[in-house]
């Protein structure tokens, strides 16, 4: 089987992909050190045990925060600070899987975007796509839809970005602007909410972003 996981200002959320097939519910943890971490892994790896798909044969994890691709190192993770350093070295002898593939969550995004335009039989001509959550992070694709780091080998990563807000949530997509997405829906009813949503996001890019 493999593991899936999502590590954000949310929690940690784990998924399990196992005899071609991905479990539907999505478990949520939220660990307090790397050994709570790999129980939780260990946890969602177990409920999937069969008699034919028992092993761990991969591990991905999307990872908040900003990483080190040349030495295959997590410089930071916003929100879980004990996974940081060599996070999949560690995992690697944890779970004896070589098969153990950390990145950026911008970064994932792109590359799921990337996916979606194959399976689709879709070009894609390169793309930049943001990741908008508690951090914001950029996943970049060049025109052969292969990733675009720093020059010495790192994503793009905005890191904690405080919105200005009157809103009592700060976290980005609900907060972005002077009024969450709520608030738009309460005001202007669902449709025309997302309209006004989508005018304030293309000002946060161009003016907050960009930059």
């Amino acid at each position: 089987m493999k593991i899936l996981i999502d590590v954000g200002g949310s929690g940690v959320k784990i998924k399990r992909y196992s005899q071609g097939r991905l479990q539907p519910e999505t478990q949520r943890f939220k660990p307090t050190t790397f050994d709570e971490f790999c129980d939780a892994i260990s946890q969602v790896a177990k409920e999937g045990e069969s008699s034919t798909d028992s092993a761990v044969e991969g591990i991905a994890i999307a990872l908040a925060g900003e990483y080190d691709y040349v030495d295959e190192r997590a410089v930071s993770c916003w929100h879980y600070p004990f996974l940081t350093g060599c996070l999949r070295d560690n995992l690697v002898r944890r779970f004896n899987c070589r098969n153990v593939h950390v990145v950026n969550d911008g970064d994932a995004h792109a590359l799921a975007l990337k996916a979606d335009y194959t399976q689709k039989g879709m070009a894609l001509r390169g793309a930049i796509n943001l990741s908008l959550g508690t951090a914001v992070g950029f996943g970049i694709l060049d025109w052969k839809g292969d990733l675009i780091h720093t020059c010495r080998g790192h994503n793009w990563e905005v890191g904690n970005w405080q919105c200005d807000t009157h809103e009592e949530r700060k976290d980005q997509y609900w907060a972005l602007g002077s009024q969450g997405l709520k608030s738009l829906e309460d005001k202007h009813g669902s449709p025309d909410a997302y309209i006004y949503y989508g005018q304030r996001l293309c000002h946060f890019f161009a003016r907050d972003l960009v930059p």
